[in-house]
């Protein structure tokens, strides 16, 4: 007698359900642009305002 839980997990890998590998190729959100310590002031206040309109 085989697993169930094991013959579920081989059918929905064979369905395509699950996935092995990430495809990393096709970048979904533009990088995360950060305040650095040698910035000044008004050059972080308007990346940080920045960051709040995106939301």
């Amino acid at each position: 007698m085989h697993d169930k839980i094991s013959a579920l997990i081989h059918l929905g890998k064979f369905l395509g359900m699950f996935f092995e590998t990430v495809d990393q190729s096709k970048a979904s959100a533009p990088p995360i642009k950060l305040i650095e310590p040698h910035m000044s002031a008004a050059e972080a206040a308007k990346l940080y305002q920045a960051t709040l309109k995106a939301d």
